[in-house]
């Protein structure tokens, strides 16, 4: 085990320094400076983890706040594959899930090897629950709409139903 950790220090030290000497970033670099652009870390150059809340404290920057500004909605799609990360950047942009809307299925969810959280999104319909702005439309009854090629208009506010 222990020379599987070296391994991958070195292998990590000589992919950073090759991305440093080419100029270039990975997926992960990206979202990593998105976050840090978006949310200040504390002290230590992290997030504060509330364990106890399952969620993690951090403060917005002005940009964050003049990005989400720009935005009268924020759509995702394939939610069952974001990972905290994210998630946490979704929440940022979308003035703290304010005018977020996602679509997702747990049972689609492949990028597990990206650090995919398929837990998000059911915690967040189950969240939603609880909101009298939400509506959680079943598959069969979207399956329904779009066969009859019926036009969606989703609106900020929308009273929570069952169908």
């Amino acid at each position: 085990t222990k020379v599987l950790f070296e391994f991958v220090r070195k292998f990590i030290d000589c992919y950073t320094l090759l991305k440093k000497e080419k100029n270039i970033l990975d997926f992960a670099d990206i979202e990593r400076y998105a976050l840090l652009t978006l949310a200040q870390v504390d002290e230590n150059g992290e997030f504060a983890v509330d364990n106890s809340a399952n969620s993690i404290r951090y403060n917005i920057t002005d940009e964050a706040k003049n990005l989400s500004k720009s935005f009268k909605q924020v759509i995702v799609d394939e939610y069952q594959d974001v990972n905290q990360l994210q998630d946490l950047i979704f929440k940022i942009i979308s003035d703290n899930d304010k005018n977020l809307f996602v679509v997702g299925d747990v049972k689609q969810s492949i990028y597990g090897f990206r650090q995919a959280m398929p837990d998000i999104f059911i915690d967040r319909k189950y969240s939603y629950n609880n909101l009298s702005y939400c509506l959680i439309i079943p598959l069969e009854r979207l399956k329904s709409i779009y066969q009859q090629q019926k036009i969606f208009l989703f609106i900020k506010y929308i009273e929570c139903a069952s169908f």
